[in-house]
């Protein structure tokens, strides 16, 4: 079992009693349907190493708890989160490059989206990706120095607030090109 790499095409799909699921470590890409239909699904992590999730994959798991995107994965298929209505929060790791059509559909508490990339011309969006969301009430908080950006594309421009986040320097002083230091004006 710890060999297993991939969670195959609709391997759980409507299995509505299931309520625990523990992955490998080691899994990399999780099928199309493959917990669509899982109603009950409320533990469950998705492995830091999943680069893939097919279409429809958690479609109809309306208690799945939040979920940490994997900084490896590259794309939201078409439906992935649809009808998930227990999410409340999602952070788009700086990979991912496309969000399908009806990708967080009918989430209807997800009113929290962090997105990393300092673009929206670098995430190509599907169709009614936030469907069903009042995204009127929704915050999206986007890189220092990109509000602009977000708020006049498509779909994100929809949302309610927009806020930057600060970037941090971990605490070590950044020296301002062009400013005396400190030292200097004493």
């Amino acid at each position: 079992f710890t060999s297993l790499k991939a969670i195959p095409d609709s391997a759980f799909y409507g299995c509505v009693t299931l309520t625990t699921i523990k992955l490998p470590k080691n899994i990399e890409s999780i099928g199309a349907q493959a917990f669509n239909g899982c109603r009950t699904l409320k533990t469950f992590k998705l492995p830091d190493h999943v680069n893939v999730i097919g279409k429809g994959a958690f479609s109809g798991c309306r208690v799945l708890p939040d979920q940490t995107l994997p900084a490896g994965l590259t794309a939201i298929a078409d439906s992935t989160f649809a009808g998930c209505s227990s999410l409340t929060n999602m952070s788009i790791p700086a990979n991912v490059k496309y969000i399908g059509t009806q990708a967080f559909s009918q989430c209807t508490k997800l009113l929290e989206f962090t997105v990393s990339s300092m673009s929206p011309e670098n995430i190509v969006l599907g169709t009614d990706v936030f469907e069903g969301i009042a995204l009127a009430n929704a915050r999206l908080n986007v890189p220092q120095g990109t509000k602009t950006y977000f708020s006049t594309a498509d779909q994100w421009k929809e949302f309610g607030s927009i806020y930057e986040e600060r970037s941090l320097s971990g605490g070590k002083f950044i020296p301002q090109i062009g400013r005396a230091s400190c030292r200097e004006r004493v």
